[in-house]
C-alpha cells in the first residue's frame, strides 16, 4: 500500500467514526450507567456509518481490521447497541477510542512537506510561470523494477522538460523531485514551471492516445509513428518555420522528443492523469518491456522455454478499420514529407 494511500484512508476512516456519531453514542451509553439507547438516534447513525462505510476501499477496510473494528459494519453489533449489551458497547468504546487517538498521530508521522505544495483547488488560480506539481508511476505488482526502469523513467520526464522549457521559452531547467512513493507501484513527485508542467502532461496524454490507437502493433514499428504524430512536434516545426531555432536545434528536439517516448513505451511510464483519460486500461496498454522487470519474470521465461505464443512473438495485428485509416495517414505522410523536401531544395 503507498503512504499516500494509508494517509487519504486514515483520514476517511477518521472522518466517518467522527462524523457519523457512533463514538458519541457508545460513549454516553458508558457515562450513563447503561441507559438505553433512544432507537431514533441509533437508526440515524446507522445510515450515516454504513453509507460510509459502502464507499470504503481496501485499504480502509484494512484500517478498520488493524484496530479490530471490523464489526462495526456488522448487523450483529447493532443488534448488541438496540438490545443494550454492556460487554459489545464497551468493548466498541475502547476500541473507537484508540483509533481516534492515534490514528491523526499516524497520519502525522505519515505526512509530508510535499504533499502540501499544492492543492487541487489552487492550481486554477495559479499563474501559468508558477511551480505546478507532476506525478510519474511505474506498475509492479508482483514484480520488481531494474535500476534501468527507473532511469528511464527520470530520464524520459527531463527529456520532455527539457523540449518542452524550451518551446515556452523557459531558460532554466528547473524541474526537480520533491517525493518519492512506492508500494505495488513507484510513485515519483516532480515540480517544475506550470506551462513547461502542463505541456509535459499534453505529450503524455498525445503517446497515450496513440498507443491505443496502434496497440495491435509491436513497439519497434509504432515507436516513430507514435513519436511523429505528437502535437509539440507542429510547435518544433513552426519554432523552426518561424526562425526561432536553427533547424539543427529541431531536429535535436526532435529526437529527445523520439528518446522521451521510447523510454515510456519500453518503461511504461503512466501519469494518473492517464487513467481519467480514456475507458482503456493504460496499465495493460503500457506495460513495460519484460527485460526491465525482475523477479518472477526468471520463473516464467524457464516455464516458457522457447515457445512463440508471447507478446513479443505475435504478428502485428490490425483490423481491417484501422487498416484504412492508417494507409490515409501514410499517405498524408509522404505528401507532407514530400513538400517539405521541395521546399529545401
Amino acid at each position: 500500500m503507498l503512504r499516500k494511500e494509508i494517509v487519504k484512508s486514515s483520514e476517511n476512516v477518521y472522518r466517518l467514526l467522527k462524523t457519523s456519531g457512533i463514538f458519541d453514542i457508545v460513549l454516553n451509553f458508558t457515562r450513563k450507567g447503561g441507559e438505553s439507547l433512544k432507537g431514533e438516534t441509533l437508526f440515524e447513525v446507522h445510515k450515516i456509518f454504513s453509507l460510509g462505510y459502502s464507499e470504503f476501499n481496501d485499504a480502509e477496510i484494512s484500517i478498520l481490521n488493524i484496530f479490530d473494528l471490523n464489526y462495526l459494519n456488522d448487523e450483529s453489533f447493532w443488534s448488541a447497541l438496540i438490545a443494550n449489551d454492556p460487554e459489545k458497547i464497551h468493548d466498541a468504546q475502547f476500541k473507537i477510542r484508540n483509533l481516534l487517538a492515534y490514528l491523526p498521530l499516524s497520519i502525522k508521522l505519515l505526512q509530508r512537506d510535499s504533499d502540501k505544495i499544492v492543492e487541487k483547488e489552487e492550481l486554477e488560480k495559479r499563474d501559468d510561470t508558477e511551480l505546478e506539481p507532476l506525478t510519474a508511476y511505474l506498475i509492479e505488482d508482483t514484480l520488481s523494477s531494474s535500476p534501468e526502469r527507473l532511469i528511464m523513467l527520470f530520464e524520459s520526464i527531463n527529456l520532455f522538460y527539457e523540449v518542452s522549457s524550451e518551446v515556452h521559452k523557459i531558460k532554466d531547467n528547473n524541474l526537480k523531485v520533491i517525493g518519492c512513493d512506492s508500494g505495488s507501484t513507484k510513485v515519483f513527485d516532480f515540480q517544475g514551471v506550470g506551462e513547461v508542467i502542463k505541456e509535459v502532461k499534453e505529450i503524455f496524454f498525445g503517446i497515450w492516445d496513440r498507443v491505443v490507437f496502434y496497440r495491435e502493433m509491436k513497439l519497434d514499428v509504432k515507436l516513430d509513428l507514435i513519436a511523429k504524430e505528437l502535437p509539440i512536434q507542429e510547435k518544433i516545426s513552426k519554432m523552426e518555420k518561424d526562425k526561432d531555432i536553427a533547424p539543427e536545434r529541431a531536429e535535436i528536439l526532435r529526437k529527445k522528443i523520439r528518446g522521451g517516448t521510447q523510454k515510456v513505451l519500453e518503461a511504461g511510464v503512466l501519469i494518473p492523469e492517464m487513467d481519467e483519460q480514456s475507458s482503456f486500461n493504460p496499465r495493460k496498454l503500457m506495460a513495460p518491456v519484460p527485460k526491465l522487470l525482475r523477479g518472477k519474470i526468471e520463473e516464467q521465461e524457464k516455464g516458457e522455454g522457447n515457445s512463440k505464443g508471447t507478446e513479443e512473438n505475435k504478428e502485428i495485428e490490425i483490423r481491417p478499420d484501422e487498416e484504412g485509416i492508417l494507409k490515409k495517414f501514410l499517405k498524408e505522410l509522404r505528401k507532407e514529407s514530400k513538400k517539405e523536401s521541395e521546399k529545401e531544395k
